[in-house]
């Protein structure tokens, strides 16, 4: 019975540590200094996350401004939806967060930066 107690205690012990790891982790992403460089914009992950794996993320105007996301609807219907970079930012990195473009020459410089738009 010892053993069984032990065996409990420390599974519960390991999903308690995980947790807290999880929790620790969403907390420190939250909390990074305003305006911190959090990576550049994944056009094609955010597509994949509104529209499925199917979708993919194409720039049509060889710009910053011409993003978007292509799909097939459920009706096999081609669908072109224009990417809100913005949008795209809050997505992909949780809190506050804003888009910019390094270079507006060049179309893949969008990047998101943590903090309120100024």
């Amino acid at each position: 019975m010892n053993r069984i107690g032990a065996g409990i205690f420390a599974i519960g012990l390991g999903f308690g540590a995980t947790f807290g790891a999880f929790k620790m982790s969403e907390y420190v992403q939250t909390q990074r200094k305003p305006d911190e460089r959090l990576g550049s914009i994944d056009f094609g992950k955010y597509c994949d996350g509104l529209y499925g794996l199917g979708s993919t993320s194409v720039n049509m105007s060889n710009d910053i401004y011409g993003w978007v996301c292509t799909y097939r609807s459920k009706d096999d219907e081609f669908t072109v939806v224009k990417i809100d970079p913005e949008e795209a930012c809050a997505q992909l990195y949780p809190g506050d967060t804003y888009a910019k473009a390094d270079d507006p020459r060049v179309e893949t410089s969008w990047i998101c930066i943590r903090g309120t738009k100024k």
